[in-house]
């Protein structure tokens, strides 16, 4: 059955509703039935389907149009989205405990008063429109909602002028440039994220203008300084927490986390089970390359309760609690969670994702001598390949080394054929990466380690020490340490990783 694009978009809505959600938009969709009909309508029909068959992502195209009429069956499906969407903002969601935030409830309340007070405007029912419009503001300023505070003033204004003169025009122009300011504060400090987040999402590197990102910080901050709220603090103190994360200062950035959680306890309306979570992720992930496992594990348990397990936050915790479990030397357990996750449904995980714990789960079972299934995962992966410089080359170095341990030299001599035509003339790819290239190079068709340990001494030697050039990454693709495995070779005994040296 071939893909159809707007099933897809429902089947993955329908599926991230709770039992709750499920049930209240069934409700609402047999709300709109009014008719006392002998045969179930085609909407309840596809929303029953999808409850029914969570596993199956076939489009029952066939099932309710005998006459594969695809356009009709592509209609149905965003029809259903739309009442199932319009489901999630119903008053009996909204209220319900945990079901959003302080923040999200009364901006959701907040723009349903907006439309209310504009409805009631063309009914002549201008009293109730002022009502409503006050009623609003003051709720938007309680939360920091500035886009419905500064319509809300807008609207208020023009009414008030029509009425009574431009009496109260000046009063309420300051009042609308003066959120105006907060508003644009927020966004530029989001704007921030956004830039650090490219900054760092797409290097391994720390370059010179990822260190002036501070400074960047600082003046942002210090410009908007007067329009301070809870709220922009929030977002600043946000900010130099992920700052400090990604140039690995993760004592300072766990310094950060702890006043988020202080400014949010004191600032109730800040309050959001994704930010606490956020949080204790966070401090989750600075405990780890900290090498402080133990605590990194307590706050990764206490942060699994806030995210959906479609989240992108669920799957940075996930790995961030597989980090935490291999490098603590918690093998098994970390293979057991590898091995969980890397067999949950596609539909979960992006394809980068699905390669990374196809990967992970290779390097658990190689640290158990299966190298069959090892060298079985990895040429399956792609999508982490597409990346030159880390994943790609931690992912063939691997495969090599399992092409070892099963004497299949044949393939050994095609991999370092295929290393050496790869990488052997590209340039920035860093002392250790180039040592380790030199040194599989070297064993190309004798694999006589002991006669390469001799050529290569000095760059082994500098490989395990790990210190300048050579320094080992906490945060690398590199799990499976090449150096270590290569002196097990030389040793004649199994390989057994040991972090404790490299993370102190």
């Amino acid at each position: 059955m071939e893909n159809i694009k707007s099933y897809e978009v429902i089947y993955a809505l329908i599926s991230s509703l709770s039992d709750d959600e499920k049930r209240i938009a069934k409700q609402y969709l047999l709300a709109f039935d009014k008719k006392k009909r002998a045969y179930i309508p085609k909407i309840i029909m596809l929303f029953n389907h999808i409850i029914i068959n969570e596993n199956d992502k076939n489009p029952p195209l066939e099932d309710l149009y005998p006459s594969k009429n695809k356009a009709a069956f592509q209609l149905l499906c965003y029809h259903l989205r739309d009442k199932v969407l319009e489901s999630l903002i119903l008053e009996v969601n909204i209220n319900r405990p945990g079901y959003t935030s302080a923040i999200g409830k009364a901006t959701i309340e907040c723009n349903k008063m907006l439309m209310q007070a504009r409805l009631c405007f063309t009914k002549g029912q201008s009293q109730l429109a002022i009502s409503l419009i006050n009623t609003l503001i003051s709720k938007g300023k309680k939360n920091e909602i500035y886009p419905v505070i500064i319509e809300g003033l807008y609207i208020k204004k023009r009414a008030l002028n029509v009425r009574y003169g431009s009496k109260n025009s000046i009063k309420i122009q300051n009042e609308i440039v003066k959120y105006e300011h907060r508003r644009d504060a927020g966004h530029q400090s989001l704007e921030l994220q956004n830039q650090l987040q490219s900054l760092t999402a797409f290097s391994n590197t720390i370059s010179k203008k990822h260190i002036a990102f501070e400074k960047k910080i600082e003046d942002t901050e210090q410009k908007y300084k007067q329009y301070l709220t809870p709220n922009l603090e929030y977002n600043f103190l946000n900010l130099k927490m992920n700052y400090n994360q990604s140039i690995m200062h993760f004592e300072t950035s766990n310094s950060y986390c702890k006043q988020l959680q202080k400014l949010m306890n004191t600032h109730k309306h800040l309050y959001r089970e994704i930010t606490e979570g956020s949080i204790l992720l966070n401090q989750a992930h600075n405990y780890t390359f900290m090498g402080n496992f133990k605590k990194a594990l307590v706050n990764a348990k206490k942060a699994n309760h806030f995210f959906n397990d479609r989240s992108f936050n669920y799957f940075t915790l996930q790995k961030t609690t597989f980090y935490a479990l291999y490098y603590q030397g918690k093998y098994t357990e970390a293979y057991t969670l590898a091995q969980t996750n890397k067999t949950l449904p596609q539909v979960q995980k992006t394809n980068f994702q699905q390669s990374q714990w196809n990967y992970w789960l290779a390097v658990c079972l190689f640290n158990k001598q299966e190298y069959k299934k090892s060298q079985k995962l990895l040429n399956e992966i792609q999508e982490i390949k597409k990346d030159t410089e880390g994943w790609n080359f931690s992912v063939r170095v691997l495969n090599f080394a399992c092409s070892v341990e099963l004497k299949n030299w044949d393939l050994g001599d095609s991999q370092i054929d295929a290393l050496r035509n790869f990488y052997y003339r590209k340039q920035g790819l860093g002392a250790r990466t180039n040592a380790i290239l030199k040194i599989i190079i070297g064993l190309e068709y004798s694999y006589n380690f002991k006669e390469v340990f001799e050529k290569h001494k000095k760059e082994l030697i500098k490989l395990k020490t790990a210190k300048g050039w050579y320094k080992w990454n906490i945060q690398t693709p590199e799990l499976f340490l090449f150096q270590q495995w290569f002196y097990s070779q030389i040793e004649e005994q199994h390989y057994h990783p040991d972090y404790s040296d490299l993370i102190n």
